[in-house]
């Protein structure tokens, strides 16, 4: 008998699709989606607990929508603080997604 492990108050801060509208930089930084990443995007759509969480529904439309991506490493960005001050303001913002 396995133990469930929970964390309800977990949230994601990484880079997000919508920080494509805050952080012009990044425009410049997408990826071309794969026919593989835009065919898991749509599965995701289907999955129950996504569903429950409109902001991470709108993040793969505009995947879709778009057909690009954002991954970690575009987190260079324009200056060499930029990843302290951009977790710094998407807490501050509470900018996150559940």
């Amino acid at each position: 008998m396995g133990n469930a492990i929970a964390t309800p108050e977990a949230r994601f801060l990484g880079v997000t699709m919508s920080d494509l509208t805050k952080y012009e930089f990044l425009n410049k930084m997408t990826l071309k989606a794969t026919e593989v990443d835009l065919k898991r995007a749509q599965e995701m759509l289907n999955y129950q607990w996504i569903n429950r969480h409109p902001e991470w529904v709108d993040e793969l439309k505009m995947v879709l929508k778009l057909k690009v991506k954002l991954e970690q490493d575009t987190l260079q960005g324009p200056r060499l603080t930029f990843v302290g001050d951009y977790i710094k303001d998407k807490i501050k913002n509470k900018d996150w997604l559940p």
